[in-house]
This record gives structure tokens, sequence and C-alpha cells, in this order.
């Protein structure tokens, strides 16, 4: 099972993947936590695409994938999805401390959406994008979670202060916090960025 793929990883029986598809499988904290480990021993330094949506993974998982990528594991990783996953604040939290250390430095698509993302998480990550963290971004889907307006008037901030440069598609909620929100539609519409 996915013990086994993660103790292959690890072993280095597995090299130079360029893309990983684990989506719906359920690997839940356990299978991520593992998972890490092989990340961190260097097993994923080549995906350019990993994809873990689907799985069941709360903060526990994302904080064991967060201090990995913190390691450099995944230097060349372009697209990362961990959508319809359990992940809260403290995973955000933990998340945004691997982006200080230029962790994702060259992703281009990120997806989160579908957690249980909330206003902390959200301020802790933009507190990192303003730093230059993930310049390289294109598209990032944030909807479904449950966010409020501290956390779209802090992300709403980190983009009006320089954050992801790149950044070309936003995916939101619609209403007062997503697309009608004052201050993201605002800087939105002055940086030329779509919100579908």
């Amino acid at each position: 099972g996915f013990q086994a793929l993660s103790s292959a990883l690890a072993t280095g029986a597995l090299p130079s993947i360029t893309q990983l598809y684990l989506h719906q499988n359920r690997i839940g904290d356990a299978g991520c936590i593992a998972f890490a480990e092989a990340c961190a021993s260097g097993a994923m330094a080549q995906c350019q695409l990993l994809r873990l949506d689907r799985n069941e993974i709360g903060d526990m998982g994302c904080e064991a994938l967060s201090r990995a990528l913190a390691t450099g594991a995944m230097p060349t990783c372009r697209v990362l999805d961990l959508q319809a996953n359990q992940i809260g604040d403290r995973g955000m939290e933990a998340l945004a401390s691997a982006l200080y250390t230029g962790a994702l430095a060259s992703c281009q698509t990120l997806d989160i959406s579908f957690n249980a993302i909330g206003d902390s998480g959200l301020s802790s990550v933009s507190g990192a994008l303003v730093t230059g963290a993930m310049a390289q971004v294109t598209s990032l889907s944030l909807q479904g979670n449950q966010v409020g307006d501290a956390g779209v008037e802090a992300f709403s901030s980190a983009l009006a202060n320089g954050a992801m440069v790149s950044l070309t598609t936003l995916y939101v909620d619609n209403g007062h916090f997503g697309t009608e929100h004052p201050a993201l539609k605002a800087i939105c519409l002055a940086r030329g960025i779509t919100i579908p």
C-alpha cells in the first residue's frame, strides 16, 4: 500500500520522479507524514507536479509536509494540489513557515481550496507572501474554505504590497468574502488579476 510506496521513495527505488498523482487515496495524516519523510530524504527532488488532493489530510499531515518542504525537498515543484482535504489554520501556519525558507519558489500553481482554512491560516500565508515567497505562482485556488473578512483583508493587503507578482488567476468564493470583497476586488482589478 501507501506505506510501501513511501518506503520505496525513501530508499531511492523510484528515482527521478517528475510527476506524482496520489489523489483520492485517503492516505490521511499518517500517510502524509510517511510521504513527507520520504520527501525529506531527497526522493522528490525532481518532482514538478504533486497531487495530494482528496486524501483526508489534516493539520498534522500538512505540518509534516511543510517541514519537508522547508528542507528543500521539492525545489522544482511547479504544481502542488492539496484541495479537498481537512487542512486548517495550523497546517497553513506550518506552510507559511516553510515559505519563508524559499520552499516552493518554483511553484506556478497552488490549489488549497475546499479545506478548513480560516482567517489566521490565510493571514499567516499572506505574511510570507509579502516577503516574495511564491513569486512564480500564476494560479491560486482559495475557494471553499472558512476565511472571513480578516483573512481576506490580510491577503488583499499582501497583494497590494507586491506579493505574488506573477499571479494572473485567483479562485475565491462568490460574495463579500470573495469576489465582491472591496479590497480584494480593487487590488485584483488594479493588477489585472482575473477572478473567474
